[in-house]
C-alpha cells in the first residue's frame, strides 16, 4: 500500500489539475450568450441555467463570467428578487475569499438592478464603487461591464464628464479585447450621450459605428 500511496496522491492531482482547467468551450458559449442577452434576455437566461453546474466546476474567472451574464439576465427578465439574491450569495463568497472581482460582480448585478427600477443615483453609486474594484481586479469583462455601467447610469444622472470618460473607457476595453459585440454596446451609449450633449455629427458617427460592429458581433 505505501508503494501505490504517491501514485495515488499523484492521481489525485492530476484530476485536480484538470478540475482547474479552463474551459473554452464554456467561455465561447457564454460569450455568445452575452450578445443576445439585451435582445432575448429570457433565451439567454433559459441557456444559462443549463450551464450553470458547468460553470461551478470551471475555474473562478469563468464561473464569475457566467454569473456576471446570468445576474444581468435575471433582471433584464423582471426577476429582480432572484437577481438580488444572487448579488448576496456573491458578496458573501466574495467577503469570505477577499475576492474584489467577486464583489464588483455583484456590485454591478445590484447597479442593473437600481438602473431598471429608474434609480440612477443609486445605480451610479454602486456602478462607481464596482469599478475600483474591478481595477483591481484585473478582470476584462468587469472592467468593461463596470466602465459601460457607470458610463450609462452617469448619463441618465445627469453627469456627462463622468459618462464620457466612463464610455470612453468601456470601448478602449472592448477594442482592447477586439470585441465587435462590446464595442458596439460602448458606441451606442456614447452615440446617446452625444446627441443627449446636441452633439450631432459625433452622435452619427458613433451610431453608425455601433450598428457595423452589431452586425458583425451577429
Amino acid at each position: 500500500t505505501a508503494t501505490h500511496l504517491p501514485l495515488i496522491v499523484a492521481f489525485v492531482a492530476l484530476l485536480g489539475a484538470f478540475g482547474a482547467n479552463a474551459d473554452d468551450e464554456l467561455v465561447k458559449r457564454v460569450n455568445g450568450l452575452e450578445t443576445a442577452l439585451n435582445g432575448f434576455p429570457q433565451r439567454t437566461l433559459a441557456e444559462l441555467v443549463i450551464l450553470l453546474p458547468r460553470a461551478d466546476a470551471a475555474p473562478a474567472g469563468e464561473r464569475r463570467y457566467v454569473y456576471a451574464i446570468y445576474g444581468q439576465a435575471r433582471v433584464l427578465a423582471g426577476d429582480t428578487a432572484d437577481a438580488s439574491e444572487l448579488a448576496d450569495r456573491l458578496a458573501d463568497e466574495a467577503n469570505r475569499t477577499h475576492d474584489p472581482a467577486g464583489s464588483a460582480a455583484a456590485l454591478l448585478i445590484r447597479s442593473t438592478i437600481e438602473s431598471s427600477s429608474g434609480d440612477a443615483a443609486r445605480s451610479t453609486a454602486l456602478a462607481r464603487e464596482a469599478r475600483e474594484l474591478a481595477a483591481k481586479s484585473g478582470d476584462v469583462y468587469l472592467r468593461f461591464w463596470a466602465a459601460l455601467a457607470l458610463g450609462t447610469s452617469a448619463r441618465m444622472r445627469g453627469l456627462p464628464e463622468e459618462a464620457l470618460t466612463s464610455l470612453q473607457e468601456a470601448l478602449s476595453l472592448a477594442e482592447a479585447a477586439d470585441d465587435a459585440y462590446r464595442r458596439s454596446s460602448a458606441l451606442y451609449q456614447l452615440s446617446v450621450l452625444q446627441l443627449a450633449l446636441k452633439n450631432g455629427p459625433a452622435a452619427l458617427a458613433a451610431s453608425l459605428a455601433a450598428f457595423k460592429d452589431g452586425d458583425a458581433a451577429k
